[in-house]
């Protein structure tokens, strides 16, 4: 339970958050009804703020030094990520008067994104059988300790793993799909293709991905909810239900094949509170104790093998594979330099950005809408997009937002 006062301090920051965001719900509601993106943005760190009461850091942790920890790591967390948040109350879905534009382009894409998304599917299935059957037990101690993989090292596997991580743009598409009553070869292909994100991370025997679709899922819902008929929300309401129960199962599953052992209650709880709670302690005892910085190596890969030979990086010590949010990744990468110069540019950036969305055109808002929100959800854990499929990922969608500057073969409507 809570043993330093200062423990509170997230809980103050993200709280004030989200009453701001409960007051914001219900500003323009003629246009774009009940506004709950940025509730089930800051709800992510404000449920991890509030379990932080339950964590017992010397017990759970024993070798972090938790002792020496104060309220200035606490405070500079909360702060950091406060102003990563704060542009979040901006988002809105889609107004409801506007109509998505339609063209051979559109379709193209999707049709493309379909065959894609087929591939990754049953290229890495196979591989996430022979790793159910392994056991997540034993495939995450054979990762950890030997650097093992159940994928081969290809570019075939390079495709199929970069795939996966363009899941929030399936279900975005899967949405678009229904709206523009395409068919149901379009839907399926373009479901599928949003699953094959599971199917790679059962390969790897993480339990995010079970969260991250489910969340991904329900934003892209509330995102398009204006412009789906009312027969479409009801058996969306029904699929949503029946994810939900199937990726809680996965979900537990995997926490109690990996936490489970001895039937320890101590181990279980680590493995689940812990898992959404331990982010500030990480944090605080990253910025305590190291020394050596990745510069780049880790999180950066595609950039820094440009600049010069990639480096391995081997993590050996606990709070370096530990979640800490993404801000602990931008602090691993080169102290607090880096941290506080990537903060600078990206919150500016993602204020100045998310202020002007009214005016953008619909697609192009809705790049930045989904990476910004797949960006904050995955980051409540860590820098999900820092490998090279995720470096790789980051750089396509640039340039498809760049690309929506162009005509593309539609008749872009602006965002209201």
């Amino acid at each position: 339970m809570l043993t330093n006062w200062f423990y509170i301090i997230p809980n103050i920051f993200f709280g004030i958050l989200m009453f701001l965001a409960i007051k914001r719900s219900k500003k323009n509601i003629a246009q774009y009804g009940k506004n709950y993106l940025p509730l089930l943005i800051i709800s992510l760190y404000f449920i991890s703020a509030s379990l932080i009461y339950f964590v017992k850091p010397a017990e759970w942790y024993p070798s972090f030094h938790s002792s020496s920890y104060t309220p200035l790591n606490f405070t500079i967390y909360s702060t950091l990520l406060f102003l990563f948040l704060y542009p979040s109350l901006y988002l809105q879905p889609l107004a409801k008067n506007i109509k998505l534009p339609n063209s051979k382009f559109i379709s193209l894409i999707m049709i493309l994104m379909i065959l894609l998304g087929i591939f990754s599917f049953i290229y890495q299935f196979p591989y996430a059988i022979q790793g159910f059957l392994i056991g997540s037990v034993k495939l995450r101690l054979a990762m950890n300790l030997h650097g093992f993989s159940l994928l081969p090292k290809s570019p075939l596997t390079t495709l199929a793993v970069g795939v996966s991580f363009f899941y929030l743009f399936y279900i975005a598409f899967f949405f678009i799909a229904i709206i523009q009553k395409k068919s149901i070869l379009f839907k399926a292909g373009l479901l599928l293709g949003s699953l094959s994100y599971i199917v790679s991370g059962i390969t790897f025997a993480t339990r995010d991905v079970f969260i991250f679709y489910g969340i991904s899922f329900w934003f892209a819902y509330l995102y398009f909810s204006n412009l789906l008929s009312n027969q479409s929300k009801q058996k969306l309401r029904i699929l949503l239900t029946l994810f939900g129960a199937i990726l809680v199962f996965g979900l537990s599953l995997i926490s109690y094949q990996r936490f489970n052992n001895n039937n320890s209650d101590n181990n279980m709880a680590i493995g689940t509170i812990g898992y959404i709670a331990q982010q500030p302690f990480v944090f605080s005892e990253t910025v305590e104790m190291q020394t050596k910085y990745y510069y780049g190596h880790l999180r950066f890969p595609i950039f820094t093998s440009l600049i010069n030979k990639q480096v391995s990086v081997k993590r050996t010590i606990p709070y370096e594979w530990s979640f800490g949010t993404f801000i602990k990744d931008f602090y691993s990468t080169g102290g607090y330099s880096f941290l506080l110069i990537a903060t600078l540019i990206l919150v500016l950036l993602f204020y100045y950005k998310v202020r002007k969305l009214y005016k953008e055109k619909i697609y192009r808002n809705m790049i930045f809408t989904l990476f910004y929100f797949q960006f904050m959800s995955m980051g409540v854990f860590y820098f999900k997009l820092g490998n090279k499929a995720g470096n790789i990922y980051i750089i396509i969608l640039l340039i498809f937002y760049l690309m929506t500057y162009f005509k593309l073969g539609t008749k872009e409507v602006t965002y209201r």
